[in-house]
C-alpha cells in the first residue's frame, strides 16, 4: 500500500483528501458558498460508503466524481449521488439558516449529513425505501456525530408527519413529480428534481410552490442523477410495430440523449428510453410508433432513418433541433417547467406564457 494508504489509520488524514476535493469543486465552478465547502470540507465521507472503516482508496473515496453504490430493496445495487453532483443539487437549493429540508434518496447519508452540518441535523429529514439501509446509514451517521431524521418508506409519499418543509431535494431523476411533494412544501418553498427524459437523467428543475402549482427554471448545468426505480425499456416486437411509413437520412447524431441533451429535453419528454438493435438506435412510443436511426453514418456523413406509426417520432427531434438553433442554441436556464396537481407539465422559455410543449405525467 502506498504511504497516502498507511495515512489511512490516522483518524485526521482524510482531512487532506476533502481539502483537495473542496478545491476542486471549487474551482471547477460547482461549489462556491462558504458554508458549503465547510461542510464538505469536515465530513468524512469514506466513513459512510459501504465496508469502508478507514481510507482504502483516498482517490476514490475523496474524488469530487466518485459515485457509491448501496444495496437496494431488492438487494441490486443503487447507485448514489458523487460529491459533484450533490454540490450543485446542494448549492441550486438556495437553503437559508432556519430552513427544513426533505432528502429523498438517503442512500449513504452523505447529503443527510453535509445538509445537518448547514443546517442542524433537527432540521433535516431523509427517507429511503429499504428499512436495513436506512438502519446501517443511520449508524455510519451516528459515527460520525450526526443524527438526522431517517425513515424507511415510500419515498414517492414523502414524510407527512414532518411536513412541512421549506425545500425538498431529490437526489435520483424522476420520470414524474409527486404531488405529495408538492404537498409537504411549505408556501414559495422549493423542490429541487430531476426530471428523466425517455429513460435518461434530465435537467434539475428548481420548483417553487406558487398558488396550487410548482413552477421554477431548470439549472444552468445538467446534473446527471441515477434514476429512481429504472426499469429496462422492453423493445416493441416486430408483430406491434407499426408498418414502415417513411425512410430519408440525416446528419443529426443519432443519440442526442448523449450529444445534446437539451435537445432531447424538448423532443422526448413523452417518449420511452432508448435501445439498440443491431447498428441501429431504436425509440418507440407507447402506440407502437418507432423510428431506428443508423449509428454508423455514410461517406458524406448521412444516416438513414426509418420510422412507422402515427407519431413521426425522429421528425420530432429534427423539430427540437431546429428550434434550438432558431432561438439560438439556449442553455438550460431559458427553460421553465410547471407542473399541475393533476399531472399536467408544461415547458416554456423565458417565461410561463411561452410554453413550447404541454403533456400529461403520472406516477406509477
Amino acid at each position: 500500500m502506498s504511504s497516502d494508504g498507511d495515512a489511512a489509520d490516522d483518524d485526521h488524514a482524510w482531512a487532506r483528501y476533502a481539502a483537495r476535493m473542496v478545491g476542486e469543486l471549487a474551482g471547477r465552478g460547482h461549489l462556491h458558498h462558504p458554508a458549503w465547502q465547510t461542510a464538505f470540507a469536515e465530513i468524512p465521507r469514506h466513513k459512510l460508503l459501504p465496508d469502508a472503516d478507514s481510507i482504502a482508496d483516498p482517490e476514490l473515496e475523496f474524488a469530487s466524481t466518485a459515485v457509491a453504490t448501496v444495496a437496494g430493496p431488492d438487494g441490486a445495487d443503487i447507485p448514489c449521488a458523487s460529491p459533484v453532483q450533490l454540490a450543485g443539487l446542494l448549492e441550486a437549493l438556495r437553503v437559508e439558516d432556519d430552513h427544513r429540508v426533505l432528502e429523498v434518496g438517503t442512500g449513504t447519508g452523505y447529503g443527510a449529513a453535509l445538509l445537518g452540518h448547514r443546517l442542524g441535523d433537527t432540521a433535516v429529514c431523509s427517507i429511503d425505501r429499504a428499512a436495513g439501509l436506512i438502519a446501517t446509514t443511520r449508524d455510519r451517521l451516528a459515527s460520525i456525530g450526526r443524527h438526522p431524521r431517517l425513515d424507511a418508506r415510500d419515498v414517492l409519499g414523502g414524510w407527512p408527519e414532518q411536513a412541512p418543509y421549506d425545500r425538498i431535494l431529490v437526489t435520483r431523476a424522476v420520470s414524474a413529480v409527486p404531488w405529495d411533494w408538492a404537498e409537504q412544501l411549505a408556501e414559495d418553498g422549493i423542490l429541487a428534481v430531476s426530471l428523466a427524459m425517455a429513460g435518461e437523467a434530465g435537467p434539475l428543475a428548481l420548483l417553487r410552490r406558487v398558488s396550487g402549482r410548482l413552477e421554477g427554471r431548470l439549472a444552468r448545468r445538467l446534473v446527471r442523477l441515477p434514476a429512481l426505480a429504472a426499469g429496462a425499456q422492453a423493445a416493441l416486437s416486430p408483430r406491434r410495430r407499426a408498418a414502415l411509413h417513411d425512410e430519408f437520412v440525416t446528419r443529426l447524431p443519432p443519440e442526442p440523449w448523449h450529444t445534446h441533451p437539451l435537445v432531447w429535453f424538448l423532443a422526448a419528454l413523452q417518449l420511452p428510453r432508448p435501445w439498440h438493435e443491431d447498428d441501429t438506435t431504436m425509440l418507440s412510443s407507447p402506440d407502437g410508433s418507432w423510428c431506428s436511426i443508423a449509428l454508423t453514418p455514410d461517406d458524406e456523413g448521412y444516416r438513414v432513418v426509418r420510422q412507422g406509426g402515427g407519431v413521426s417520432i425522429w421528425s420530432r427531434v429534427e423539430a427540437a433541433f431546429g428550434w434550438w438553433h432558431e432561438w439560438g442554441q439556449p442553455s438550460w436556464d431559458r427553460f421553465g417547467l410547471t407542473v399541475t396537481p393533476h399531472g399536467q407539465y408544461r415547458v416554456w422559455r423565458d417565461s410561463p406564457d411561452q410554453v413550447i410543449s404541454r403533456f400529461v405525467r403520472f406516477v406509477p
